[in-house]
């Protein structure tokens, strides 16, 4: 299989997925929904003066954790219906997300100070870090390690899944930047949240699907999943 027939599949059964468990995930959806909205609105509809940096900053970060709050809900849900299983403390799931998000971030600063090319192999080496903090048990710097383990696996893969959701993000983004000045902003501030949180579950779903894909993926030279568990237990055998 090519890698863009790999992720439409991926795709198609995020979007089989939402229809299919709607009832578990719409509060989900509309607590994203509700959190987009008032991160696109300008800050004179939130009450505050832009000017204010301090208050503004505030309102971005509180904002934000909200919404790591809501993408690491829709994760455990997803795991926990797979798996049949209780879902996990939200609010653990939670702070490990956030301590992914920091380290991805974190790892992309880095490399912005040291170079554009190093930011750049940053942000795509370690795209699957926050999910990875949810998924597996990682301590320290584990997920950044594990993330670039499985990238490895298929570059093309991931890289070709990065562009398109790029791609797709700047592409809305500039067809509602251009649609808000035409004088209904408020109506173009619903809908571009609307289709953003739409999108953004299914950009999460998937990577889910790909991760779950790269574990199980026998590269040639790499050792599989199976095979790293063999060899740290023989390892400590006398």
């Amino acid at each position: 299989m090519t890698a863009l027939s790999i992720l439409k599949d991926f795709v198609l059964e995020s979007l089989d997925e939402t229809k299919k468990r709607f009832d578990h995930y719409k509060k989900i959806y509309l607590g994203l929904l509700i959190v987009n909205i008032l991160i696109r609105l300008p800050s004179s509809h939130l009450g505050y003066a832009s000017s204010n940096i301090l208050y503004h900053s505030s309102v971005g970060l509180i904002l934000q954790v909200f919404l790591s709050v809501l993408m690491a809900n829709l994760i455990i849900t997803k795991v926990a219906l797979d798996k049949n299983i209780p879902k996990t403390n939200l609010f653990n799931s939670s702070l490990r997300f956030i301590k992914g998000q920091v380290l991805y971030y974190s790892a992309a600063a880095i490399g912005f100070v040291l170079l554009v090319i190093p930011a750049i192999l940053a942000m795509f080496f370690f795209c699957l870090t926050p999910i990875l903090e949810i998924l597996e048990d990682h301590k320290r710097l584990g997920s950044l390690k594990r993330s670039y383990y499985l990238v490895k696996k298929d570059i093309a893969l991931v890289l070709i899944f990065s562009m398109i959701i790029l791609f797709l993000y700047i592409v809305l983004e500039l067809i509602f930047s251009r649609l808000r000045s035409t004088g209904f902003g408020m109506i173009i501030y619903f809908i571009s949240a609307s289709i953003t949180t739409f999108i953004s579950i299914i950009v999460t779903l998937s990577y889910v699907r790909l991760i779950n894909y790269l574990k199980d993926l026998r590269v040639v030279g790499m050792m599989n999943e199976k095979d790293m568990l063999s060899t740290s237990l023989n390892s400590n055998l006398p």
